[in-house]
């Protein structure tokens, strides 16, 4: 999700391609009886490959129909998920014989991954793996050529900034409240304060927001918007105008409605989340 982001692009189908991914990993764990690295890195791979293909037809719809990816992806959601709860209701499917209930078969113990610190703890291998995902991506986003065109797309929308920042979301709490100071835009967001004023840092050299006295407080300073900066905030909300009023054109209105509830409680859960 994050590496879509980097090319301004707004994947919100982690959910359902996580559900791809892990029914088709799951289906290889107990279909094969295979030696245990041989069976863990099939299933691996096997899963990653379903999760892409399912994340690769929201990019196939957006080539081709020009359909938006926040709508495709959130509504792709709810296809995974009930195709994944079909799939382990049926006999001939994921369920496990002679079950009335929505589930498949045990893992083959060769699938399951090795506890870390023994079975008084639940970590296991799979947080290693984690981490050197993690670092895999970032060696691609910052060292590798795909890395580069990818940032290089997300950078000439003018939504993302060369390290990730969110450029018009910044730009737009200026346009909506006025001036604020870098710990009051970080709590809109809301993310870490460090990345807002490397973002706040980011657009200054580049003339879009100044930063000025704050009669409020002697030393955090108000963050504004330049001429420059307003002047390039119009062009991107009508950009992004002219890309909404082509987005529900084949969408009823409630089905609108909908997408626009499932955002809001998306946004209420992450801010939530920050305050815990």
């Amino acid at each position: 999700m994050g590496l879509a982001f980097r090319a301004a692009l707004f994947n919100i189908g982690g959910r359902g391609q996580m559900l791809m991914a892990g029914a088709a990993a799951g289906w290889v764990g107990y279909q094969f009886e295979m030696p245990w690295p041989i069976h863990v890195t099939l299933a691996i791979l096997v899963g990653m490959a379903a999760g892409a293909l399912w994340g690769g037809l929201v990019g196939l719809l957006k080539a081709r129909t020009g359909a938006h990816e926040v709508i495709v992806t959130i509504m792709l959601n709810y296809v995974a998920f009930y195709l994944v709860f079909y799939a382990l209701s049926e006999q001939n499917l994921l369920q496990a014989p002679g079950s009335a209930n929505p589930k498949s078969l045990p893992m083959k113990e060769s699938v399951v991954l090795p506890k870390l610190f023994g079975d008084r703890y639940n970590l296991h291998l799979g947080f290693l793996l984690a981490l050197i995902a993690v670092a895999v991506v970032w060696w691609i986003l910052n060292r590798s050529s795909l890395g580069f065109r990818i940032r290089a797309v997300g950078q000439k929308t003018g939504l993302i900034t060369s390290w990730g920042g969110g450029a018009f979301g910044f730009m737009r709490s200026l346009a909506l409240v006025g001036p604020l100071t870098v710990p009051q835009i970080a709590a809109m967001r809301p993310t870490s304060r460090q990345r807002m004023q490397r973002l706040a840092d980011e657009l200054a050299a580049a003339g879009l927001v100044e930063l000025v006295d704050n009669p409020k407080h002697r030393r955090s300073k108000l963050v504004r918007l330049t001429r420059k900066g307003e002047t390039r905030y119009r062009a991107m909300s009508a950009r992004f105008l002219a890309l909404a009023s082509t987005m529900g054109e084949d969408l009823r209105d409630a089905e609108i409605r909908k997408a626009a509830g499932i955002l809001r409680r998306l946004s209420e859960e992450v801010k939530a989340g920050s305050e815990r």
